[in-house]
Protein backbone atom coordinates (compact mmCIF):
# COMPACT_ATOMS: atom_id res chain seq x y z
CA UNK A 1 0.00 0.00 0.00
CA UNK A 2 1.33 3.32 -1.07
CA UNK A 3 -0.40 5.57 1.77
CA UNK A 4 2.76 8.20 2.80
CA UNK A 5 3.94 10.04 -0.26
CA UNK A 6 6.56 12.55 0.51
CA UNK A 7 6.76 15.08 2.86
CA UNK A 8 6.48 18.92 2.11
CA UNK A 9 9.51 19.97 3.21
CA UNK A 10 9.52 23.88 4.91
CA UNK A 11 6.17 23.01 5.99
CA UNK A 12 7.12 22.70 9.90
CA UNK A 13 4.48 25.66 11.21
CA UNK A 14 3.87 26.98 14.28
CA UNK A 15 0.26 27.63 15.36
CA UNK A 16 -0.69 29.90 18.24
CA UNK A 17 1.62 29.83 20.77
CA UNK A 18 3.81 26.80 19.64
CA UNK A 19 1.56 24.45 21.01
CA UNK A 20 1.60 22.58 17.53
CA UNK A 21 3.53 21.85 14.57
CA UNK A 22 2.04 20.93 11.46
CA UNK A 23 3.58 18.63 8.80
CA UNK A 24 2.12 17.64 5.65
CA UNK A 25 2.12 14.39 4.20
CA UNK A 26 0.85 13.26 0.74
CA UNK A 27 -1.74 10.17 1.65
CA UNK A 28 -3.27 7.65 -1.46
CA UNK A 29 -6.67 6.49 -1.65
CA UNK A 30 -8.18 4.10 -3.62
CA UNK A 31 -10.37 4.22 -6.83
CA UNK A 32 -14.49 3.52 -6.17
CA UNK A 33 -14.11 0.27 -8.92
CA UNK A 34 -11.08 -2.09 -8.86
CA UNK A 35 -9.90 -1.83 -11.85
CA UNK A 36 -7.14 -4.15 -11.55
CA UNK A 37 -9.13 -6.80 -14.03
CA UNK A 38 -9.02 -4.54 -16.95
CA UNK A 39 -6.21 -3.84 -19.00
CA UNK A 40 -7.80 -1.50 -21.12
CA UNK A 41 -10.62 1.58 -21.28
CA UNK A 42 -12.88 2.65 -24.45
CA UNK A 43 -13.75 6.08 -24.93
CA UNK A 44 -17.23 5.88 -26.19
CA UNK A 45 -19.98 8.35 -27.09
CA UNK A 46 -20.38 11.30 -25.12
CA UNK A 47 -23.04 13.35 -25.88
CA UNK A 48 -23.95 16.80 -25.36
CA UNK A 49 -22.98 20.06 -26.42
CA UNK A 50 -19.62 19.60 -23.42
CA UNK A 51 -19.84 16.05 -24.45
CA UNK A 52 -16.59 15.77 -27.01
CA UNK A 53 -14.21 18.40 -24.33
CA UNK A 54 -15.39 16.43 -21.50
CA UNK A 55 -13.87 13.03 -23.47
CA UNK A 56 -10.49 14.69 -24.49
CA UNK A 57 -9.70 15.83 -21.27
CA UNK A 58 -10.55 12.46 -19.93
CA UNK A 59 -8.55 10.71 -23.13
CA UNK A 60 -5.86 12.46 -22.44
CA UNK A 61 -4.89 12.08 -18.58
CA UNK A 62 -5.44 8.63 -19.25
CA UNK A 63 -3.00 8.63 -21.83
CA UNK A 64 -0.62 10.30 -20.12
CA UNK A 65 -0.92 8.68 -16.66
CA UNK A 66 -0.58 5.41 -18.69
CA UNK A 67 -2.26 3.41 -16.75
CA UNK A 68 -4.32 1.67 -19.10
CA UNK A 69 -4.24 1.30 -23.02
CA UNK A 70 -6.90 3.29 -24.12
CA UNK A 71 -9.15 2.76 -27.17
CA UNK A 72 -10.01 5.89 -28.73
CA UNK A 73 -13.60 6.78 -30.63
CA UNK A 74 -11.98 6.20 -33.97
CA UNK A 75 -10.47 2.90 -33.09
CA UNK A 76 -13.63 2.01 -31.28
CA UNK A 77 -16.02 2.97 -34.34
CA UNK A 78 -13.76 0.51 -36.65
CA UNK A 79 -14.25 -2.28 -34.48
CA UNK A 80 -17.61 -1.73 -33.90
CA UNK A 81 -18.41 -1.28 -37.88
CA UNK A 82 -16.77 -4.80 -38.01
CA UNK A 83 -19.64 -6.05 -35.69
CA UNK A 84 -22.03 -3.83 -37.45
CA UNK A 85 -22.82 -2.20 -34.12
CA UNK A 86 -23.40 1.61 -33.53
CA UNK A 87 -22.73 3.40 -30.91
CA UNK A 88 -26.24 3.99 -29.69
CA UNK A 89 -26.58 0.50 -29.78
CA UNK A 90 -23.61 -0.20 -26.95
CA UNK A 91 -25.52 2.62 -25.22
CA UNK A 92 -29.17 0.85 -25.20
CA UNK A 93 -28.47 -2.78 -25.35
CA UNK A 94 -26.32 -4.92 -22.47
CA UNK A 95 -25.91 -7.92 -25.56
CA UNK A 96 -24.38 -5.19 -28.09
CA UNK A 97 -21.96 -4.18 -25.44
CA UNK A 98 -20.93 -8.09 -24.18
CA UNK A 99 -20.62 -8.72 -28.19
CA UNK A 100 -17.94 -6.29 -27.89
CA UNK A 101 -16.55 -7.47 -25.11
CA UNK A 102 -15.87 -11.09 -26.54
CA UNK A 103 -14.02 -8.65 -28.90
CA UNK A 104 -11.90 -6.60 -27.08
CA UNK A 105 -11.21 -9.18 -24.02
CA UNK A 106 -10.58 -7.42 -20.34
CA UNK A 107 -11.80 -3.64 -21.27
CA UNK A 108 -14.00 -1.04 -19.49
CA UNK A 109 -16.06 0.87 -21.73
CA UNK A 110 -16.50 5.19 -20.77
CA UNK A 111 -19.75 6.60 -22.39
CA UNK A 112 -21.07 9.61 -21.65
CA UNK A 113 -24.75 11.09 -21.71
CA UNK A 114 -26.27 15.11 -22.01
CA UNK A 115 -23.05 16.49 -20.91
CA UNK A 116 -23.90 20.34 -20.61
CA UNK A 117 -22.03 23.27 -19.04
CA UNK A 118 -24.57 26.39 -18.10
CA UNK A 119 -23.36 29.23 -17.21
CA UNK A 120 -24.08 32.29 -14.56
CA UNK A 121 -22.72 35.84 -13.90
CA UNK A 122 -24.42 38.21 -10.83
CA UNK A 123 -23.48 41.24 -9.70
CA UNK A 124 -24.90 43.00 -6.47
CA UNK A 125 -23.98 45.84 -4.27
CA UNK A 126 -23.93 47.59 -0.83
CA UNK A 127 -24.45 50.63 0.30
CA UNK A 128 -21.42 51.29 2.50
CA UNK A 129 -19.29 54.24 4.14
CA UNK A 130 -15.54 54.17 2.16
CA UNK A 131 -12.32 56.77 3.30
CA UNK A 132 -10.46 58.46 0.95
CA UNK A 133 -7.33 60.14 1.61
CA UNK A 134 -7.38 64.09 0.86
CA UNK A 135 -3.84 64.79 1.72
CA UNK A 136 -1.14 63.24 4.29
CA UNK A 137 -2.62 64.52 7.66
CA UNK A 138 -6.03 64.37 6.23
CA UNK A 139 -9.11 61.85 4.84
CA UNK A 140 -12.68 62.13 4.56
CA UNK A 141 -15.51 59.96 4.85
CA UNK A 142 -17.72 59.85 1.39
CA UNK A 143 -20.88 57.24 0.45
CA UNK A 144 -19.89 54.37 -1.99
CA UNK A 145 -21.17 51.22 -3.39
CA UNK A 146 -19.47 47.97 -2.50
CA UNK A 147 -19.71 45.38 -5.80
CA UNK A 148 -19.65 41.36 -5.53
CA UNK A 149 -19.74 39.77 -8.92
CA UNK A 150 -19.60 35.74 -8.96
CA UNK A 151 -19.38 34.14 -11.90
CA UNK A 152 -19.32 30.80 -12.38
CA UNK A 153 -20.40 27.36 -14.35
CA UNK A 154 -21.60 23.84 -13.27
CA UNK A 155 -21.97 20.91 -15.36
CA UNK A 156 -24.91 18.38 -15.75
CA UNK A 157 -24.82 14.39 -17.57
CA UNK A 158 -24.00 11.26 -16.39
CA UNK A 159 -20.75 9.13 -17.09
CA UNK A 160 -21.37 5.43 -17.64
CA UNK A 161 -18.38 2.91 -17.07
CA UNK A 162 -19.39 -0.77 -18.40
CA UNK A 163 -17.28 -3.73 -18.22
CA UNK A 164 -18.13 -4.67 -21.93
CA UNK A 165 -17.11 -8.58 -21.20
CA UNK A 166 -20.36 -8.99 -19.14
CA UNK A 167 -22.43 -6.28 -20.83
CA UNK A 168 -22.90 -4.33 -17.45
CA UNK A 169 -22.97 -0.72 -15.80
CA UNK A 170 -20.29 -0.99 -13.14
CA UNK A 171 -20.34 2.63 -12.04
CA UNK A 172 -22.97 4.92 -12.95
CA UNK A 173 -21.79 8.63 -11.65
CA UNK A 174 -24.18 12.11 -12.77
CA UNK A 175 -21.73 15.13 -13.11
CA UNK A 176 -22.94 18.16 -10.46
CA UNK A 177 -19.75 19.80 -9.61
CA UNK A 178 -18.72 23.61 -11.16
CA UNK A 179 -16.64 26.50 -10.56
CA UNK A 180 -17.40 30.28 -9.76
CA UNK A 181 -14.96 33.06 -8.96
CA UNK A 182 -15.65 36.03 -6.55
CA UNK A 183 -14.58 39.48 -6.84
CA UNK A 184 -15.16 42.80 -5.47
CA UNK A 185 -14.37 46.76 -6.51
CA UNK A 186 -15.93 49.91 -4.80
CA UNK A 187 -17.39 52.15 -6.85
CA UNK A 188 -17.02 50.14 -10.25
CA UNK A 189 -18.47 46.19 -11.64
CA UNK A 190 -15.27 43.82 -10.94
CA UNK A 191 -13.72 42.13 -13.50
CA UNK A 192 -14.64 38.29 -14.45
CA UNK A 193 -12.46 35.50 -16.12
CA UNK A 194 -13.78 34.89 -19.43
CA UNK A 195 -16.69 32.75 -19.98
CA UNK A 196 -14.68 30.07 -21.59
CA UNK A 197 -12.37 29.86 -18.95
CA UNK A 198 -15.09 29.50 -16.45
CA UNK A 199 -16.54 26.76 -18.25
CA UNK A 200 -12.91 24.99 -18.60
CA UNK A 201 -12.18 24.90 -15.21
CA UNK A 202 -15.28 23.30 -14.38
CA UNK A 203 -15.36 20.62 -16.75
CA UNK A 204 -11.39 20.32 -15.63
CA UNK A 205 -12.43 19.86 -12.21
CA UNK A 206 -15.13 17.69 -12.90
CA UNK A 207 -13.09 15.33 -14.94
CA UNK A 208 -10.76 14.72 -11.56
CA UNK A 209 -13.48 14.08 -10.12
CA UNK A 210 -14.68 11.46 -12.40
CA UNK A 211 -11.73 9.98 -12.22
CA UNK A 212 -10.57 8.95 -8.42
CA UNK A 213 -13.67 6.56 -9.70
CA UNK A 214 -11.06 4.65 -12.09
CA UNK A 215 -8.06 5.20 -10.31
CA UNK A 216 -6.14 5.51 -6.76
CA UNK A 217 -5.81 9.42 -5.94
CA UNK A 218 -3.62 11.70 -3.73
CA UNK A 219 -4.31 14.63 -1.72
CA UNK A 220 -1.95 16.92 0.77
CA UNK A 221 -3.46 16.18 4.54
CA UNK A 222 -2.13 18.53 7.22
CA UNK A 223 -1.29 16.85 10.98
CA UNK A 224 -0.53 18.31 13.79
CA UNK A 225 1.75 16.95 16.43
CA UNK A 226 2.13 18.96 19.73
CA UNK A 227 4.56 20.36 21.99
CA UNK A 228 4.68 20.22 25.44
CA UNK A 229 7.47 21.84 27.85
CA UNK A 230 7.06 19.32 30.26
CA UNK A 231 8.28 16.44 27.65
CA UNK A 232 10.78 18.16 26.11
CA UNK A 233 11.93 15.33 23.63
CA UNK A 234 8.37 15.40 21.82
CA UNK A 235 10.43 18.02 19.89
CA UNK A 236 13.39 15.54 18.71
CA UNK A 237 10.16 13.41 17.67
CA UNK A 238 8.08 16.41 15.65
CA UNK A 239 11.72 17.17 13.96
CA UNK A 240 12.15 13.68 12.69
CA UNK A 241 8.77 13.04 11.59
CA UNK A 242 9.34 16.40 9.87
CA UNK A 243 12.50 14.92 7.79
CA UNK A 244 10.03 12.34 6.36
CA UNK A 245 11.14 9.40 9.12
CA UNK A 246 7.57 9.15 10.77
CA UNK A 247 8.75 5.37 11.82
CA UNK A 248 11.56 6.78 13.88
CA UNK A 249 9.48 9.54 15.23
CA UNK A 250 7.19 7.10 16.35
CA UNK A 251 9.77 5.06 18.02
CA UNK A 252 10.86 8.32 19.82
CA UNK A 253 7.25 9.40 21.21
CA UNK A 254 6.77 6.20 22.15
CA UNK A 255 10.21 6.23 24.70
CA UNK A 256 9.07 9.72 25.69
CA UNK A 257 5.10 8.11 26.64
CA UNK A 258 6.20 5.60 28.29
CA UNK A 259 8.56 7.95 30.75
CA UNK A 260 6.26 10.62 30.99
CA UNK A 261 3.51 8.17 31.82
CA UNK A 262 6.06 6.89 35.05
CA UNK A 263 6.98 10.42 35.99
CA UNK A 264 4.41 11.80 38.78
CA UNK A 265 5.90 15.06 37.92
CA UNK A 266 4.35 14.89 34.68
CA UNK A 267 1.00 15.51 34.22
CA UNK A 268 -1.76 13.49 32.84
CA UNK A 269 -2.73 15.75 30.22
CA UNK A 270 1.11 16.21 28.92
CA UNK A 271 1.10 12.50 28.72
CA UNK A 272 -1.66 12.51 26.57
CA UNK A 273 0.00 14.24 23.80
CA UNK A 274 2.80 12.32 24.23
CA UNK A 275 0.06 9.16 23.50
CA UNK A 276 -1.52 11.42 20.78
CA UNK A 277 1.90 12.14 18.58
CA UNK A 278 2.45 8.53 18.94
CA UNK A 279 -0.65 7.63 17.60
CA UNK A 280 -0.41 10.48 14.71
CA UNK A 281 2.75 8.50 13.77
CA UNK A 282 1.83 5.45 13.74
CA UNK A 283 -1.08 6.27 12.12
CA UNK A 284 0.17 7.79 8.92
CA UNK A 285 3.34 5.35 8.64
CA UNK A 286 0.63 2.84 8.13
CA UNK A 287 0.78 0.40 11.40
CA UNK A 288 -3.35 1.23 12.41
CA UNK A 289 -3.99 -1.14 15.01
CA UNK A 290 -0.77 0.36 17.31
CA UNK A 291 -1.84 4.01 16.30
CA UNK A 292 -5.76 2.92 17.46
CA UNK A 293 -4.10 1.80 20.71
CA UNK A 294 -2.01 4.82 21.32
CA UNK A 295 -5.29 7.07 20.80
CA UNK A 296 -6.68 5.27 23.04
CA UNK A 297 -4.60 5.56 25.63
CA UNK A 298 -4.57 8.93 24.87
CA UNK A 299 -8.49 9.41 25.00
CA UNK A 300 -8.46 7.29 27.98
CA UNK A 301 -6.01 9.90 29.71
CA UNK A 302 -7.41 13.07 28.79
CA UNK A 303 -10.88 12.42 26.97
CA UNK A 304 -10.06 14.80 24.36
CA UNK A 305 -12.80 15.02 21.55
CA UNK A 306 -10.16 15.22 19.18
CA UNK A 307 -8.37 12.17 20.36
CA UNK A 308 -11.56 10.33 19.60
CA UNK A 309 -12.36 11.54 16.59
CA UNK A 310 -8.73 10.55 15.21
CA UNK A 311 -9.57 6.98 15.64
CA UNK A 312 -12.27 7.15 13.28
CA UNK A 313 -9.39 8.48 10.82
CA UNK A 314 -7.31 5.72 11.35
CA UNK A 315 -10.34 3.29 11.00
CA UNK A 316 -11.29 5.10 7.26
CA UNK A 317 -7.51 4.71 6.13
CA UNK A 318 -7.04 0.94 7.17
CA UNK A 319 -10.29 0.17 5.65
CA UNK A 320 -8.78 1.82 2.49
CA UNK A 321 -5.43 0.33 3.05
CA UNK A 322 -7.13 -3.23 2.30
CA UNK A 323 -8.67 -1.73 -0.99
CA UNK A 324 -5.63 -0.52 -1.72
CA UNK A 325 -3.87 -3.92 -1.72
CA UNK A 326 -6.73 -5.37 -4.31
CA UNK A 327 -5.84 -2.22 -5.94
CA UNK A 328 -2.32 -3.28 -6.47
CA UNK A 329 -1.00 -0.23 -4.89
Amino acid sequence: MRLIGTFVIGTFLLSGCASTAKIAVSITHPAEINMTPYKQIAMGEFSGSKGQEFADALKENLVNDNSFKVVDRSQLDQILGELKLSQSDLADSASSRAKLGKLLGATVLLTGKNIESSYSDKTTYEDRTCTRIISQKKSEEYPCKQYTRICGASNSGSIDVVDVQSGQIIKSRRLKGGYSLQTSAVDAIPACEDRSDVEQKALAGEVAIFLRAIKPWSETRSIAFIKDGAIPILEEGIKTAQMGDLKEAANIFQSAAASAETNPAVKPASVAKAYWNLGLALEYSGDYSQSLAALKKAYMIKSSPKYLAEQSSVQQLQKEAGKLKEQGM
